[in-house]
């Protein structure tokens, strides 16, 4: 396991056991390609690799039972004060799909290990995909929202408060 318990790559292994020899005053510039995945394997009784999803670290530091406790608590308390109703109570949320990295990848984890997680930093170029859900069950449509090259003259608007 790596840093704050969360899983190593492959790369990570092999990356830190080159650490280690040059550390004992070796030279070497590389381990064999495959070198990490034979580590995991000779010692398979108690590490193991999986494949996981990434989150972001935002994401992970932010999502715990006491933080969505408080979240539905007080959706449940603002629904009932207002009077708000399930077919008006709409959900939008915000997905980032960076480019060119890869949603899942293999990573190291103990053999007793279910389910894992791997953080990532959030990649400047993305899609932008927002996600509509009434509290009814109906959906509206995604906005998909990718990346532009341009900035036109005619998408900025009069801003005669000089909002930011």
């Amino acid at each position: 396991m790596g840093k704050k318990g969360f899983p190593l790559t492959y790369k990570k292994i092999s990356e830190y056991a080159l650490a280690i020899i040059r550390a004992n005053g070796r030279k070497d510039k590389s381990i064999g390609i495959h070198w990490a995945q034979r580590f995991v394997q000779h010692y398979a009784t108690q590490i193991g690799a999986k494949t996981c999803t990434l989150l972001d670290k935002t994401c992970t530091k932010a999502l715990n039972s006491t933080n969505v406790s408080a979240h539905f608590t007080l959706l449940s308390k603002t629904m009932q004060k207002y009077e708000i109703v399930a077919h008006n109570l709409y959900n939008c949320d915000e997905t980032g799909c960076p480019l060119n990295v890869p949603f899942c990848h293999k990573v190291v984890v103990s053999a007793k290990s279910k389910h894992t997680k791997s953080v990532q930093n959030a990649s400047k170029e993305h899609i932008t995909v927002l996600e509509f859900i009434c509290a009814n069950g109906s959906t509206l449509p995604p906005v998909v929202i990718f990346p532009g090259e341009l900035l036109r003259s005619n998408w900025l608007q009069k801003n005669p408060l000089e909002a930011k």
